[in-house]
């Protein structure tokens, strides 16, 4: 897994969002560190903690490159700045300037579809 979080990395990512965090953030900080440019900082956003809640880190990783780490979730903003920012996705989605690709499929299909998402859309399960 390291080589291709370094594969990956070398492509200069902008964004990470994680929702795993544990031991694949291990792996994938350093790789970061090693291929983002001074200069260019990479936002790694920890939303999550499937693959565990605790991660070791050496510190000279943050030292080495611009890495801006953050976390998101209902603690990370005030009440006015998340009311402000689902005002804004809202007035977003009225004129149709927010769209999402979405492929609907029945419920009863979801041993089938899981498979086949490939995220390039969201599947939508739908009732009856």
């Amino acid at each position: 897994m390291s080589g291709q979080f370094s594969a990956v990395s070398a492509a200069q990512i902008d964004v990470v969002i994680d929702y795993l965090w544990g031991h694949s953030a291990e792996l994938l900080l350093p790789a970061l560190a090693k291929y983002t440019p001074a200069g260019s900082p990479v936002r790694y956003v920890q939303v999550g903690s499937l693959a565990g809640a605790d991660i070791a880190l050496n510190g000279a990783v943050l030292r080495s490159a611009p890495l801006l780490l953050m976390g998101s979730g209902i603690g990370s903003l005030s009440v006015s700045q998340l009311l402000a920012a689902t005002g804004e996705m809202l007035q977003a989605a009225v004129p149709g300037k927010l769209t999402i690709a979405t492929t609907p499929r029945p419920l009863q299909e979801i041993a089938a579809a899981w498979p086949q998402d490939d995220s390039q859309k969201r599947t939508v399960f739908t009732l009856g």
